[in-house]
């Protein structure tokens, strides 16, 4: 099983681009923490970034509703791809492709009139596969 749950604040507004085919992506940011206790006893926080990727209506939810700063619940699947860079060398970046969003924090009103298809499309097989081909 691929499962990422994650909960935290969105570090930039998204970037959002559309395929020669129609599909909409949308790029950003996730800032989560984690609280720890170190030897003398005293509250430590460590924060991780995380790059996340939405497709189609999930995509189109982020560029109308999602901004930085917003707190969210991200669902999705980890998706790890490679590629070389001018010079050979090999490349990695590690994205969470969000499946489903959750608001937290602020009023109910504010995102009342969201789509709930939108909140939990996720993107298909073949948008991601569209984006990160198998090799």
């Amino acid at each position: 099983m691929n499962k990422a749950i994650l909960a935290g604040n969105i570090t930039q507004d998204p970037k959002i681009t559309t395929t020669e085919q129609g599909t909409v992506i949308a790029n950003t940011s996730i800032a989560t923490n984690e609280y720890y206790k170190d030897k003398h006893g005293e509250r430590q926080q460590i924060t991780d970034f995380h790059n996340l990727v939405a497709f189609g209506k999930t995509a189109e939810l982020f560029e109308k509703h999602i901004k930085k700063g917003q707190k969210l619940l991200i669902e999705g699947k980890i998706k790890t791809h490679a590629w070389e860079d001018k010079e050979g060398v090999k490349k990695y970046k590690t994205e969470i492709v969000v499946e489903r969003v959750e608001f937290m924090g602020g009023k109910k009103e504010d995102w009342a009139q969201l789509d709930d298809e939108a909140i939990t499309g996720g993107a298909t097989r073949e948008e991601v596969d569209e984006i990160f081909p198998q090799k």
